[in-house]
């Protein structure tokens, strides 16, 4: 019986050797096995890269509004209301709203654009400092830097740093 099991186990080896081998031939060459890629359904990488280059091409209709071309992309960032984006403009998210807060802070709440330094607690306090973000943004923040005892050195305070 163990060598009847032995027989049968070498033979399932080789039908899975041979369909590994097949499966490989396969998709090194598909007209080998008698099928025909079709460039537009993206099983090959000429395919995707057709389509990448050409979506209708490949029956995709891309839309212009939504962002996924670079002139949706275009489009979003001249008119972010084509897009359904509601820029707000006090926070800074358009370039109006930014020449806004720059030209009257009090605006955007900014009431007190200069830093300040307590000796008493050791602290400066920025109400306002600029990060840039992506798509050309700015983020705004409000921090506060603690110094280290009998230096001239500061420290971030992480508990207290507000975006505005």
């Amino acid at each position: 019986a163990k060598s009847g099991h032995k027989k049968k186990e070498a033979w399932t080896n080789v039908i899975k050797a041979g369909k590994q081998a097949g499966i490989d031939e396969c998709k090194a060459d598909p007209a080998s096995c008698g099928i025909t890629p079709d460039p537009k359904d993206g099983s090959t990488q000429a395919g995707i890269d057709k389509c990448k280059a050409d979506p209708t091409s490949c029956g995709i209709t891309p839309d212009p509004e939504d962002g996924s071309t670079q002139a949706g992309i275009d489009k979003c960032k001249a008119d972010p209301t084509s897009c359904g984006i509601t820029p707000d403009p006090k926070d800074g998210s358009t370039q109006a709203g930014i020449d806004k807060c720059k030209a009257n802070p009090a605006s955007c709440g900014i009431v007190n654009a200069s830093a300040t330094y307590d000796p008493q607690l050791g602290e400066v306090h920025i109400p306002l400092i600029e990060v840039s973000g992506a798509f050309e943004t700015i983020q705004k923040f409000e921090v506060y830097l603690m110094q280290r005892s009998n230096t001239f050195t500061f420290d971030l305070d992480m508990d207290r740093i507000t975006l505005k």
